[in-house]
């Protein structure tokens, strides 16, 4: 039935009740009209919910998919989980900046002045006091490596100027390199690289916990959806029901009129009529808050002006054509469910735990690589002119001549030429070995790690186990709903039937006012639970879909954050 004439199906029944209650038998007294005057007037006033919402223009339909696509962007619930994942991913990046390269960069300036007291020593320099001044600058460049080890490269500089210096200023430099490389323990794996591991395994845990959340929400949002459909549907059986209900009122009055029934089947009936609008009206209750619950799954603001509207849910429950085969449904469930997921990264996490620690039993022989080319220089550094037999030249006053170096006259300069042409050299390789006796703290770590891993091969086993029981038990009450919507459509078959038959027996004076009306009680009855039956066939389906996993598929969704 559409919207529409429902609406007028609803405005009708009311209009009937209206004019039905208001008559009264000459015959009945004065007081029973009073008593009923209440009830009467509640009739006449009454509207549903969903009537308001129309007559308001607040009445808003929607489809499954768009109470999805608004959990998906508005549901609290996944907003505050989604921020997991990205935190994770933070701590992942946290975990790899210890591979970052760190410069270190100090400088110093040193004056000093001190007397000399040893008078051989100032008679030789010809000076009474010791006057120096000198600078370093150094840049020290380090970082740990994927492979263990450390490098670190160095660059020294120092100019030094002393009043007992042959030659003023002096620079000197060094540049070293060094590479240290762990051969045994920490060489497989080192704590840097366990914990970047583990960070990697964690924001695996945290995506798959969050699709398990998302998919969480989903099956929340479908089941109040069909709640919420039931609901509705409700409330519409018991005013078909009320409907009946005045149907006969006004039948039994004209009976009345000519005589042919006792004017007490009008209170009877009367009273039925007053029930069937009572159980419209708390149907209605069932309505606001199912609704109210839809509401709170798809929005996550209070102020969001879908809080002043009425949800229709416009789609409608369809009968599954066949029952899913169990093995496969039980092998898609393994391959998708988030428990069995996180516990096999869990597994994997002890893999690497048991690599880390299985390491640290080994003992330590580190090898360590050194070179350090290094230069010197001075701008008044002279050298002695030689001839081609290599004697000093003399000069006209018989004092050897001096002149400028090509190799260590200059400044910095001329020392890096030095350093970076290795001119002079100093390497070294070395190796340092370390063994600990017993070793018992790194031993205990193994074994725990591997008692973990064995604990864990036991939670998967049993998770295995309680996945299947899900599967199985899902698609069991699919097959038992399934039968129960069968029956429940039979029997409300026969409740119609029935009810025609009563009637007819009524019109032939064979059965009484109460039979009828019970019976109509009862077919109300009957399509409550028909309809029970099939939004709970639907709910099972969205259940099996849940213990496999595939809610999100099913709705073509993919998971996807601000990376």
């Amino acid at each position: 039935m559409s919207r529409s004439g429902f609406i007028q199906q609803t405005f009708a029944i009311i209009i009937v009740a209206a004019l039905v209650l208001a008559y009264v038998p000459p015959v009945q007294a004065q007081t029973e009209a009073q008593a009923q005057t209440a009830a009467e007037d509640t009739t006449l006033l009454y509207t549903t919910i969903l009537e308001r919402a129309v007559k308001d223009g607040k009445a808003r339909d929607l489809r499954l998919n768009d109470c999805i696509d608004l959990a998906l962007r508005k549901n609290l619930s996944i907003e505050i989980n989604s921020y997991r994942p990205l935190v994770q991913q933070q701590s992942l990046l946290a975990a790899n900046g210890v591979y970052d390269y760190t410069m270190n960069v100090d400088g110093t300036y040193q004056n000093m002045e001190a007397p000399i007291t040893d008078i051989l020593r100032q008679e030789v320099l010809g000076i009474s006091e010791y006057k120096s001044s000198a600078y370093d600058l150094n840049f020290t460049f380090s970082r740990y490596l994927p492979t263990g080890g450390t490098a670190t490269l160095s660059f020294l500089n120092s100019r030094d100027a002393s009043n007992t210096n042959l030659y003023n200023p002096t620079y000197s430099g060094r540049m070293t390199a060094q590479f240290v490389q762990p051969l045994l323990k920490n060489r497989v794996l080192d704590a840097n690289r366990r914990t970047i591991q583990l960070a990697r395994k964690d924001q695996k845990i945290s995506d798959i916990d969050f699709e398990n959340q998302v998919s969480t929400v989903i099956k929340s949002v479908e089941d109040t959806y069909w709640d919420l459909v039931n609901a509705i549907e409700q409330q519409r059986i018991q005013i078909q029901s009320a409907e009946l209900a005045m149907i006969q009122l006004r039948d039994n009055q004209k009976r009345v009129e000519i005589g042919t029934l006792a004017p007490i089947v009008i209170t009877q009936t009367r009273a039925e009529v007053a029930q069937a609008i009572q159980r419209v009206i708390a149907a209605e209750a069932s309505i606001i808050q199912t609704e109210n619950g839809l509401k709170n799954a798809i929005t996550d603001d209070p102020n969001d002006p879908i809080w002043d509207e009425f949800l229709i849910p416009v789609d409608k429950p369809e009968i599954p054509s066949e029952i899913p085969d169990l093995q496969g449904a039980v092998e898609l469930a393994y391959k998708n469910r988030p428990e069995i997921r996180s516990l096999n990264v869990e597994l994997e996490k002890d893999d690497i735990d048991i690599k880390y620690y299985n390491s640290q039993t080994k003992p330590r022989l580190d090898f360590t690589a050194y070179i350090g080319p290094n230069g010197a220089a001075s701008p008044n550094l002279k050298v002695a002119v030689l001839d081609e037999y290599g004697n000093p030249v003399l000069g006209p006053d018989g004092q050897p001549l001096y002149q400028d170096s090509d190799q260590f006259t200059g400044g910095l300069g001329k020392v890096y030429e030095q350093i970076f042409g290795f001119d002079y050299l100093d390497w070294s390789l070395k190796f340092n070995f370390q063994y600990i006796f017993g070793n018992d703290a790194a031993k205990a770590q193994l074994a725990i790690a591997r008692l973990g891993k064995d604990q864990n091969r036991a939670n998967l086993k049993q998770t295995f186990q309680n996945v299947r029981v899900d599967v199985l038990n899902a698609i069991q009450t699919i097959e038992v709903n399934r039968k129960s919507l069968y029956s429940a459509t039979i029997a409300r078959q026969f409740q119609e039937e029935q009810l025609t038959g009563q009637n007819k027996r009524f019109q032939a004076g064979l059965a009484t006012n109460f039979e009828v009306l019970q019976t109509q009680r009862d077919l109300a009855d009957a399509r409550a639970a028909e309809l029970r039956s099939l939004i709970n066939l639907k709910k099972s389906i969205v259940a099996l879909n849940n213990s496999t996993f595939t809610l999100l598929t099913q709705n073509q969704l993919e998971i996807a954050l601000t990376r």
